[in-house]
């Protein structure tokens, strides 16, 4: 998805900016010579799996240097470049104590909370599992509460143009709000699932995944809300039938094309009217307020009565 691949840009980016903090050498001081040394050995390697013994040695070694955020940074980066995000994870949490609006930090707890999370849909959340969601549901708030001191001018990374900075702003803003409605999703929260993955739509309505999450919310509502099925069914169709920016792949949504067909027929009796909700749902992410989809029951129904 475009939310995704700017962020990775972003990471990719501040990669590359590895140790560019330790130029403020006015405020700061290395202990010795040989500290100096091993940062510089640190920021000319290449190979992360190589890098990151020597971060251990460089922390071991001096525990108290005045350039230790310069060595969270880059713990983040190497974890990162390694897939190991349940380290990269724990980091950005540091980082963020004593600097907020450290976007590296932030997109790392929104963008791989999900590689934290058990991919079972009815899996049990364990004590980590719930708290590292709520770590990334406060996270995800304080970036929708915060977006523009986040993404302002000055906090632009070097190596970042003015282009891609402001790219990443919308990009995070619309990525914070869906987290949030995954996580409640996650954590089964079902009225806020619902309202926040609507709210994510409305943010950006490109995203076909929480397209598909919205769908499957809905329909998991209806025996105690049959009203829902309507809805349930469009964000279904939605699904199936976008295919511009950040779509489903097309074979999944072949899948999910059958799943509709015979879903919507089970549930109004006849394919009838179906091409007309895949158009309207093809160029809309949302359906209008007073959008309902006649169930058989409903038909038969007015049936009798006319024959009465």
């Amino acid at each position: 998805m475009l939310l995704k691949k700017t962020l990775v840009t972003i990471f990719a980016i501040v990669a590359l900016a590895l140790g560019l903090a330790a130029q403020d050498k006015a405020a700061k001081n290395w202990k010795d010579m040989a500290e100096y040394d091993l940062f510089m050995s640190i920021q000319k390697e290449t190979n992360a799996a190589t890098r990151l013994p020597n971060l251990d040695k460089w922390k071991s070694t001096y525990p108290q240097s005045e350039y230790a955020d310069v060595r969270l940074q880059a713990y983040l980066i190497t974890y990162q470049q390694l897939m190991k995000h349940r380290e990269a994870f724990d980091t950005a949490i540091e980082i963020l104590k004593t600097d907020p609006n450290n976007q590296a930090s932030l997109q790392e707890i929104l963008g791989y909370i999900r590689a934290l999370v058990p991919q079972q849909p009815n899996a049990a959340l364990s004590a980590q599992t719930k708290t590292d969601l709520d770590t990334a549901g406060k996270t995800s708030a304080y970036v929708l509460s915060n977006i523009d001191t986040v993404y302002a001018a000055d906090k632009k990374p070097q190596g970042v143009t003015d282009a891609q900075w402001a790219q990443a702003k919308p990009a995070m803003k619309n990525f914070a709000q869906w987290t949030i409605g995954w996580i409640a999703m996650v954590e089964k929260d079902i009225p806020k699932a619902e309202s926040e993955l609507h709210k994510t739509l409305e943010m950006d309505a490109t995203n076909a995944l929480a397209s598909q999450q919205l769908a499957t919310v809905l329909l998991g509502q209806q025996k105690e809300h049959p009203d829902k099925t309507s809805l349930a069914l469009f964000e279904y169709a939605r699904v199936a039938s976008y295919d511009g920016p950040n779509a489903l792949p097309a074979a999944q949504r072949q899948q999910l094309d059958a799943f509709l067909t015979k879903a919507y027929t089970t549930y109004h009796g006849s394919a009838q009217g179906l091409d007309q909700l895949k158009a309207a749902a093809k160029a809309n992410a949302l359906p209008p307020g007073d959008f309902k989809i006649a169930s058989i029951v409903e038909i038969e129904g007015d049936k009798a009565k006319a024959e009465e």
